[in-house]
């Protein structure tokens, strides 16, 4: 039962409640984490006694590990295909060329090479350190946005990494402050809510691998919600997307079938969604 007495929601700053309990995995152990839900925008996120925690999640990440570098490469390149033909209809203005992207979460490089054979010139976000010097010399990267100038970019990608942020309305309002004027924001989240509220439904345990080692699990409600308050208008929501079914049944079903019920139902059922925001004048 959730305990309403709990911490303040970071999308709509509403009081939730202490949900359940997942274990997190970093480099020094697993530990207990306190999961809570929104009823107002109907989110779920982790709470955590200390930032480094996350950042240590990160050091043993399958995604952050150079080993596993070229596999990763090989299971993207559909999805990041998909991605940069989603930039050519939405980008505005045809100098290609003349454009800077900035990917917020490059990892391993592989989206910007695929953006800058596209014809953009890129910048990188990447806060784990080994992965940035790796990608030094190629191309611009830092930290955090804070290092990154106001109008310098004219696409912002943030690819299965908005999640991970403890505040994103901050990220938001950072990333609104960096666009040029009509620019473009394109990101994809995992939209788990309503596969939790399903197995909560049936009285099921969720594992930490169907919650993800995320911070916050977003549904269509709360992205709404955060472009409103940050200055972006909704263009697209994208169900369908170049991605392999999971083990997991419901998980399978919902990689395959529930695309089309959104198509047809404008339900928001997908376990991923791709959202393409533009940045509104203020």
């Amino acid at each position: 039962m959730m305990n309403d007495s709990g911490k303040q929601c970071p999308i709509c700053n509403s009081l939730g409640g202490k949900h359940f309990s997942l274990e997190y995995y970093s480099k020094n152990g697993a530990i207990n984490t306190s999961v809570y839900y929104c009823r107002n925008c109907g989110i779920y996120w982790r709470e955590f006694p200390d930032a480094a925690i996350v950042d240590n999640h990160f050091q043993i990440a399958g995604y952050t590990d150079l080993k596993q570098e070229d596999s990763w490469k090989e299971k993207r390149f559909k999805f990041f295909t998909q991605i940069v033909g989603l930039l050519g209809k939405y980008d505005p203005g045809p100098e290609v060329h003349s454009k800077v992207l900035l990917d917020f979460g490059c990892s391993y490089g592989h989206f910007m090479d695929m953006a800058n054979n596209a014809g953009y010139k890129c910048i990188g976000i990447e806060t784990v350190d080994y992965l940035r010097e790796k990608l030094a010399g190629k191309y611009e990267t830092y930290k955090t946005l804070d290092s990154v100038k106001d109008n310098s970019a004219d696409v912002i990608t943030s690819i299965d990494s908005l999640y991970y942020v403890r505040e994103p309305y901050e990220a938001m309002k950072q990333f609104s402050r960096i666009l040029n004027t009509d620019g473009i924001l394109l990101f994809r989240i995992t939209n788990r809510v309503n596969y939790i509220k399903t197995k909560e439904l049936f009285r099921k345990k969720i594992s930490p691998q169907e919650f993800g080692d995320c911070m916050i699990s977003f549904n269509d409600k709360s992205i709404r919600m955060l472009a409103q308050r940050t200055g972006f208008k909704i263009e697209k929501t994208i169900y369908r997307e170049e991605k392999p079914p999971r083990k997991e049944l419901l998980l399978k079903i919902g990689y395959g079938l529930f695309p089309y019920i959104c198509e047809i139902t404008g339900l928001k059922l997908t376990p991923g969604l791709m959202y393409v925001l533009r940045k509104v004048e203020s």
